[in-house]
Order: structure tokens, then C-alpha cells, then sequence
């Protein structure tokens, strides 16, 4: 009896363990993009200037969602037009082609929600 005992008492601790640890992982967004060119080219950085069309392919990467539910929001705008979005949109992905020239920046936001805990990314 004492031998069944220890080894309840040696699960109940192993199974908090193991549930203490599942519980400091939260969810996290690696955004990436990927681009291509009109010479069919794909390019990972827009920095340098480049001509129309350019089909910009953006991705949220969501890690380690576990039991929270995620919001995707994306925004596309030109430079100093940040309240005028040219796409908000807020899906998991999204693709747009660029066809006009002028700077553009692309925004993500993910917020991740399980009961009342919220985490905001970025």
C-alpha cells in the first residue's frame, strides 16, 4: 500500500510539472513576406526600389497558439497615409499587387485571447 502511494504521489507531482510548464508558453506572430517582381523574380526585401507590378505574399507565421483563438488584422498604406489604408484586411494571409509606384508599408496585428488573458502582438 505505501509503494502505490508514492507512485500516485509521484505521477500527481509529475502531472503539475508537466502542467506548470505547458503554461508559460504563449502564442507569438513571426510575419514574413515574399515578393515577386514582374520579371517573375522572387525577393524577400522591397527596400530598393522596384517596378510595377510587384505581388507582394504576406504571412503571419503564428506560433504555439495552444488554447488561445488568434485575430489576424493587416493593413497596407502609403507612406504618410496611415488612416487611409489601401487594404484592412483580417485574414490568417493575405497577397496584393502593388501596381501604382510610391512607398507602401504593411502592418500585421494579431490578438491572441483565452478567456481573459489577451496579448497583444505586436
Amino acid at each position: 500500500m505505501k509503494n502505490i502511494l508514492k507512485s500516485l504521489l509521484l505521477v500527481v507531482v509529475a502531472f503539475y510539472t508537466v502542467n506548470s510548464v505547458a503554461q508559460t508558453v504563449y502564442p507569438t506572430a513571426n510575419p514574413a513576406a515574399v515578393y515577386v517582381t514582374a520579371d517573375g523574380d522572387e525577393i524577400t526585401d522591397a527596400t530598393d526600389a522596384q517596378s510595377a507590378p510587384l505581388v507582394g505574399k504576406f504571412t503571419s507565421n503564428i506560433e504555439d497558439l495552444g488554447d488561445y483563438s488568434v485575430r489576424y488584422e493587416w493593413k497596407i498604406y502609403r507612406e504618410g497615409q496611415e488612416n487611409a489604408p489601401i487594404i484592412h484586411r483580417f485574414d490568417k494571409d493575405i497577397e496584393h499587387t502593388f501596381t501604382e509606384s510610391g512607398s507602401f508599408y504593411v502592418q500585421f496585428y494579431a490578438t491572441f485571447t483565452k478567456g481573459n488573458d489577451v496579448i497583444v502582438f505586436p
